[in-house]
């Protein structure tokens, strides 16, 4: 994930960050409490192991969608010149 954040924070996607950092920390919250009541201390680790997970994947999915996008116009450029 630490890689996503950097290469996102080059192209100049900071908000997008700042909302995958939002989203881990209200989600890791949200599962902590409900998972500690479940299993207890492993749940903690179990709920911060899923937000990690879904925030990766999150950040991993937009960063394939946005080099993706860039680099068709690349190759159309190529192909107009």
């Amino acid at each position: 994930m630490f890689l996503y954040v950097r290469a996102l924070s080059a192209l100049g996607r900071i908000p997008l960050v700042t909302v995958a950092a939002s989203i881990n920390a209200g989600a890791n919250l949200i599962l902590d409490w409900i998972m500690t009541s479940i299993y207890g201390l492993i749940g903690i680790g179990l709920a911060t192991s899923i937000t990690y997970l879904v925030v990766a994947l999150f950040l991993a999915v937009y960063f394939d969608k946005l080099t993706s996008e860039s680099a068709l116009c690349i190759k159309s450029k190529d192909h107009v010149v």
